[in-house]
C-alpha cells in the first residue's frame, strides 16, 4: 500500500472516530447533568482520577515497543518482533498488577473518599465504582500494545475502526445504564464490562492478522526488551505530566472551587477538545509514516511529511479556534440545556491555548515517532509540575483563569524547547 493511501485511509478512520466521540460527547454530557445533576456529574469525573493513574503503570512500554516492532518489521526481522512482543506483553502485565492491588486495597479506606471532597456519592458507592474502574483502567494497559500492534503492521485505520466500533458500544451501554436509572456502580461495570468486550476482541483480531503478537502470560525475557526501558520511562514521565494536566487538574479545582466548577471545567474543556480532535487524527496518521522514514534514513520524506503536518495542524487549531470564539456560547448554552455557561475570561484565554499548543504538537509527536523523546520529557514534565504547582496555589484566590494562563505558560516554555531539540535530530540525519 502506498503512502498516499496509508494517510487517507489513516485521515478517514480519524475523522469516523473524531466524529463519534463528538457524538458520544454531545449526547452523554447533557444526559449526565439531566439526569445527575452538575453536583454528581462533577464528582463522577473526580472518580475518574486515581483509577486513571493505573494507565501509566506500563511505563511507556507499550508505545515505545510498538514503534520499536514498526522498524523490526520495516527491516524484515520478524523472528525478532515477535519475541519483543511476547517479552514486552508479560512485563506489562505484571507491573499493572502493582497499582491495581494497591489501590483495590484503599478502596475501602474512608479518608479516601473525604480525602477527594467527594459527598454526594455514598460510602458503598465509592468503594465498589472505584474497584470496577480501577479494572478498567488495568485493562487500558493490557490493550495499549495490542492496540499500537495496528500501527506497528500497516493496519492503523483498521485499529481505529475497532476502537471507535467498542467505543459506541461502551457508550450503549453507558447510556442504557443511565437512561434506566441504575446506581452508579452499575454505571461503572457497564464500563467495565465493554472494555473487556474489547480487549477479547482485539487479541483475537490480532492473532488472526500477524504472527508477531503473541499473547501468552509466561517468563519474561528481559534481554529483548532493556534497550527500550529508558525511551519507556521518559514515555511514562509524559503520560504523568498528562494526568497533571488532565486528572489532577480536575482533583485542584474539585477541592479549591467544588464539583459545580469541575462540572463547568470539564465540559468546556471537552467543548474545546472537540476542535482539538483533527490535531489528534493528524498526528496518529502520520507517527508510523515517521518511523519508518526515520528507519529508513529518507531524509526529503521525513521534511516533507514534517511540512505537511504542520500545516495541517496549524491551519486545523486556528479555524477550529475561531469557529469557537463565536460560536462557543451558543453551542454550550443549546448542549447542556443552560447548565454550564461560559465563564471569562477562562474562556477566551483557553481558547487561546489551542493554539499556542498547536506550535510544539507536531514536533513533540515526531521525537515520540522515533524514540528520541527522552530529552524533551524531562523539559515537558518540569514544566508541567511548575504550572500545577502555580495553578494549585492561585486557583483558590482567582478561579477558573488561572488554569487556562497556566497551560499557556507551558506551551510558551515547550515552543523553543521542542524546535531545539527537533531540529537538532533533523541536522543529524
Amino acid at each position: 500500500m502506498s503512502i498516499k493511501k496509508r494517510l487517507l485511509n489513516g485521515l478517514s478512520s480519524g475523522i469516523v472516530g473524531t466524529a463519534t466521540t463528538v457524538v458520544i460527547q454531545l449526547v452523554g454530557i447533557p444526559l449526565l447533568l439531566i439526569y445527575w445533576g452538575t453536583e454528581l456529574y462533577g464528582e463522577w469525573l473526580v472518580l475518574f482520577t486515581l483509577p486513571s493513574y493505573i494507565a501509566m503503570s506500563d511505563i511507556g512500554l507499550g508505545t515505545v515497543v510498538c514503534t520499536e516492532i514498526n522498524v523490526l518489521i520495516s527491516q524484515n526481522k520478524k523472528e525478532e518482533a515477535k519475541q519483543v512482543f511476547k517479552s514486552a506483553f508479560n512485563f506489562i502485565v505484571k507491573l499493572g498488577l502493582i497499582p491495581l492491588t494497591f489501590l483495590i486495597s484503599i478502596s475501602f479506606w474512608p479518608l479516601l473518599r473525604s480525602g477527594l471532597n467527594i459527598e454526594k456519592i455514598n460510602e458503598s458507592e465509592f468503594t465498589y465504582s472505584f474497584i470496577f474502574l480501577c479494572v478498567y483502567s488495568f485493562l487500558a494497559i493490557i490493550i495499549t500494545l495490542p492496540q499500537g500492534m495496528y500501527r506497528s503492521i500497516g493496519l492503523f485505520a483498521r485499529g481505529q475502526y475497532v476502537t471507535t466500533a467498542f467505543r459506541i458500544v461502551e457508550f450503549c451501554m453507558f447510556l442504557t445504564a443511565i437512561l434506566l436509572e441504575f446506581n452508579i456502580i452499575w454505571v461503572a461495570f457497564t464500563y467495565l464490562l465493554a472494555r473487556l468486550f474489547y480487549a477479547l476482541f482485539v487479541i483475537y483480531d490480532l492473532k488472526r492478522k500477524t504472527e508477531v503478537a503473541q499473547f501468552t502470560l509466561q517468563r519474561t525475557d528481559y534481554s529483548n526488551i532493556k534497550k527500550m526501558i529508558k525511551p519507556s520511562i521518559s514515555m511514562m514521565s509524559i503520560y504523568l505530566g498528562q494526568s497533571f494536566t488532565s486528572q489532577g487538574i480536575i482533583v485542584i479545582i474539585n477541592v479549591a472551587l467544588g464539583s459545580v466548577s469541575v462540572a463547568i471545567f470539564s465540559t468546556i474543556r471537552t467543548l474545546c477538545n472537540m476542535a482539538k480532535q483533527p490535531l489528534m487524527i493528524i498526528s496518529l496518521t502520520f507517527w508510523g509514516e515517521f518511523t519508518t522514514a526515520f528507519a529508513q534514513k529518507n531524509k526529503v520524506l521525513i521534511h516533507k511529511l514534517f511540512k505537511m503536518a504542520n500545516l495541517a495542524t496549524i491551519g486545523a487549531s486556528i479555524l477550529a479556534t475561531i469557529f469557537l470564539y463565536f460560536f462557543g456560547a451558543w453551542i454550550l448554552n443549546i448542549w447542556t440545556q443552560g447548565k454550564i455557561q461560559i465563564e471569562e475570561p477562562f474562556y477566551t484565554i483557553f481558547l487561546l491555548s489551542i493554539i499556542s499548543n498547536v506550535f510544539w504538537y507536531t514536533r513533540w509527536n515526531f521525537l515520540l515517532s522515533i524514540n528520541n523523546h527522552t530529552k524533551a520529557v524531562y523539559f515537558y514534565l518540569g514544566s508541567t509540575i511548575v504550572v500545577m504547582l502555580l495553578i494549585w496555589f492561585l486557583t483558590p484566590m482567582y478561579g477558573l483563569v488561572m488554569v487556562a494562563i497556566g497551560l499557556i505558560m507551558m506551551d510558551l516554555f515547550m515552543i523553543p524547547v521542542l524546535h531545539r531539540l527537533t531540529q537538532k535530530v533533523l541536522d543529524s540525519i
